[in-house]
């Protein structure tokens, strides 16, 4: 589902929060609900860090629930901050439609993990 200026606000909202559960449901399986298509990515300076670097960013992604009105203010759930090993860690979420003549409302994520300094 996409929001788009011309809709109600009730269609807007319903909208809003179909993305931000596809976003939650993605952020949270790293894309083993295959109900909501993806792909994760990790930026040079992710990829950088050791393993066990790596794997505490993903494990502090999949729990991370910081989500306020100030952290979150259009609240689609998709971006936000992770301290791993005293190193800030930036999380966001873009949405693409899926080219689908089936699916016509489909979309992909594509959640990816970067430094500030990457950003």
């Amino acid at each position: 589902m996409m929001i788009h200026a011309e809709q109600t606000e009730a269609a807007r909202s319903e909208a809003l929060a179909a993305i931000r559960d596809g976003n939650d449901r993605f952020r949270t399986s790293f894309g083993a609900d295959f109900t909501t298509p993806g792909q994760v990515l990790m930026s040079a300076g992710i990829d950088a860090k050791n393993i066990a670097f790596r794997q505490a960013a993903m494990c502090a992604l999949i729990a991370y629930d910081g989500f306020t009105p100030e952290t979150d203010p259009n609240g689609a759930h998709d971006f936000g901050v992770l301290c791993i090993e005293g190193v800030r860690v930036f999380w966001k979420i873009d949405l693409l439609p899926v080219v689908d003549a089936a699916r016509p409302q489909a979309l992909r994520r594509i959640l990816t993990l970067f430094l500030p300094s990457e950003a």
